[in-house]
């Protein structure tokens, strides 16, 4: 069922930058696909392994798909309109850009988002976002890449229900300037260890960024890209009972002095016991000050994609498209003939 503007309007929540609001918006898997998104932007050719697993190389990209490109600004009017589309998708069978009631794709970001030029990605069938992201949207030449890798988006709102995952580019006015655009923890349900991460988009590098986990810090550093545009990471063993609610957030400090939080005004959480949104009203001070990381740094952890790409051939991936300013005719791209 479409929502008018009005009741797009009066669904909207306030929140502090990243937080988790009323209404769920970001979920840990929105920010997942996010956050994988914006490695992609910030090193793209770091991911070379990923790229050859799904089927492509960096052969095939193109000068500005091989650029690196600024992490893009989480927007929450974005993520709803992207999870209305992938809750549309599964809800009524359908898999394509435009609603399954054949609202425009472009008319149904309007209801929720007003900013400028606007682009999607959607795709199906991954198990998680890096295997979409990575293996999925990157390895695509429909169009997905180049949404990904564009220079012109500074605003982006993911949509998951399942593996239907909604990407919804935008070219706005960011409600924030904040250095760090995305925090993550990884998995999703940790067990004996957790790894942790945030980007970092500034002139000059953190002069501190932290992981703040229960009141205490573990120190982040450079994954990929670089310590002015890069993803940083932190890694934590868990000595805590399994049946323990952790809470945190990422404490950043710039060269200037000037400080802040992802999210801005509360904390992630992760565990058994916590609130159903994963989420708290709230930030534990910092217990120690340069005291150097939680428990021990896992420096040999490393992230990798779960083994969750469809057995079945083809892979089932979605077109790309891009559009002008709303109003303006959408340039619709050849749908990806791998895609059902």
């Amino acid at each position: 069922m479409a929502f008018g503007l009005e009741s797009v309007l009066l669904l909207a929540t306030v929140a502090g930058y990243g937080d988790v609001d009323s209404d769920g918006y970001p979920s840990w898997a929105e920010r997942d696909v996010h956050m994988w998104t914006n490695a992609a932007r910030v090193d793209p050719e770091a991911f070379e392994d990923e790229y050859l697993m799904g089927g492509c190389s960096l052969d095939v990209f193109t000068t500005e798909e091989r650029t690196p490109q600024l992490p893009v600004y989480y927007n929450r009017d974005l993520n709803e309109a992207a999870r209305y589309h992938s809750d549309d998708m599964v809800e009524n069978n359908c898999f394509q850009h435009n609603s399954c009631d054949g609202t425009d794709w472009g008319e149904r970001i309007s209801r929720y988002y007003s900013g400028g030029n606007i682009g999607e990605n959607i795709a199906y069938g991954y198990g998680d976002g890096w295997n979409t992201v990575f293996y999925g949207w990157m390895c695509s030449e429909s169009g997905h890449r180049g949404n990904i890798m564009s220079s012109g988006w500074n605003e982006l709102g993911t949509g998951v229900n399942g593996t239907h995952m909604t990407q919804d580019f935008a070219a706005g006015s960011p409600e924030s300037n904040a250095p760090v655009r995305m925090g993550l923890h990884f998995p999703a349900s940790p067990s004996a260890s957790v790894e942790f991460f945030a980007d970092w988009a500034d002139s000059e590098p953190p002069m501190k960024l932290y992981t703040v986990l229960d009141g205490e810090i573990a120190v982040m550093a450079v994954e990929w890209g670089t310590d002015t545009k890069g993803i940083f990471r932190s890694a934590v063993n868990l000595d805590q009972e399994a049946t323990t609610c952790h809470e945190y957030y990422i404490y950043w400090e710039t060269s200037t002095g000037e400080t802040g939080a992802f999210p801005e005004d509360g904390s992630y959480q992760f565990g058994t016991g916590c609130d159903p949104l994963m989420w708290i009203d709230s930030q534990l001070p910092l217990s120690v000050e340069e005291e150097g990381p939680v428990g021990d740094l896992l420096s040999d952890v490393v992230l990798v994609g779960c083994s969750s790409v469809p057995n079945s051939a083809p892979l089932n991936l979605a077109i790309g498209s891009l559009a002008g300013l709303l109003g303006l005719a959408a340039r619709r791209r050849q749908q990806d003939p791998r895609a059902s």
